[in-house]
């Protein structure tokens, strides 16, 4: 697209304003806006292969939503390792917010929102706070990421983000929503305003959590394709092969294509979570080696090891790492 075109809002903004004819203005910019937009796509292909990441971003949706009326309930869904509360009682995304409460780790809201027209694409992360009310300022991370439609000139069209609570403030949020029912969240780049589950489903949630704790310490692997069963007195990986993936890998590592093996012991505990991971074989590059326990700590789950009277306990796993450039 020309730098002219480029530039278009903000002179057919001023043109708009000073013409004898403002909607008929419009109506020509409009025309020719898609225009260029459809040249734009054609010569790229029609496929957005990615998109620029801009910081300072700013993103205001004013005003606090109306509390949940009577009959318009929050439910409480189960998953393998935690527990959801949303409105459709699914994970769906949407404006309305799902808190996803995992059975490790803090509480994380998810939803996605609609951008303004003319909203640049972005991805990134930064910090700030839920703002319960003027006296409740509770601090978290959110991570966000735009969706564009190739096919459509008003793009990106969505925006979702993934806000979650710091360590140690869950228990003031859930106090909190005895009587609040909305909330905004505040970070550098956006001012959202979110409707807040009520008590009840917080506690129906506390309580599915325990249930997914239960259903891990009993919790058994699959037979392998020949018929065998997997020795439970070591942990079992559940899932490993999505562990180590193309976006796991270290920049640093991938710019300069280094590949190597890196040798772990990871201690796991009764439910098959990691407690523990050290290096017990280097690669002979540090960023790999670095790379490897902080990715299976944040990403690894287990079936967990058995002990001889059939119980679920503690117990270490080793393996060998082999990175790869994809």
């Amino acid at each position: 697209m020309s730098q002219f075109a480029q530039t278009w809002p903000s002179r057919v903004r001023s043109a708009i304003s000073e013409s004898r004819h403002p909607t008929l203005t419009r109506s020509i910019y409009l025309s020719l806006r898609e225009r260029t937009y459809g040249w734009t796509m054609y010569r790229f292909g029609g496929v957005m292969l990615g998109f620029s990441v801009v910081s300072g971003l700013a993103l205001v949706v004013a005003g606090l939503p109306a509390a949940a009326a009577s009959g318009d309930a929050w439910k409480v869904f189960q998953r393998p390792y935690g527990c959801g509360i949303s409105r459709s009682g699914t994970g769906d995304l949407s404006s309305d917010p799902v808190f996803w409460r995992p059975f490790r780790g803090e509480t994380t809201i998810l939803l996605k929102i609609d951008t303004p027209e003319g909203q640049i694409a972005s991805v990134g992360n930064s910090d700030g706070f839920l703002e319960i009310d003027q006296n409740i300022r509770l601090p978290m991370h959110v991570s966000w990421q735009s969706e564009i439609d190739p096919l459509k000139i008003h793009w990106p069209s969505k925006k979702t983000l993934s806000v979650k609570l710091k360590e140690g403030v869950e228990s003031n949020f859930g106090k909190a929503l005895a009587n609040v029912r909305a909330a905004r969240i505040i970070s550098r780049e956006d001012q959202i305003s979110i409707t807040l589950p009520d008590a009840a489903a917080w506690q129906e949630a506390s309580s599915c959590v325990a249930n997914v704790g239960a259903a891990l310490l009993v919790s058994a692997p699959p037979s392998y394709s020949n018929g065998s069963r997997p020795d439970r007195s070591l942990p079992v990986p559940r899932g490993a092969g999505a562990w180590i993936n193309s976006n796991a890998y270290p920049p640093k590592a991938l710019a300069t294509k280094t590949e190597g093996d890196v040798g772990i012991r990871v201690k796991v505990d009764k439910y098959g979570y990691p407690m523990d991971c050290r290096v017990t074989k280097g690669s002979g590059s540090n960023v790999l080696d670095d790379a490897t326990c902080v990715q299976i700590m944040k990403v690894a789950h287990f079936y967990p090891a058995l002990n001889s009277a059939g119980v679920s306990s503690e117990a270490q796993w080793e393996t060998v790492i082999k990175w790869r450039v994809p």
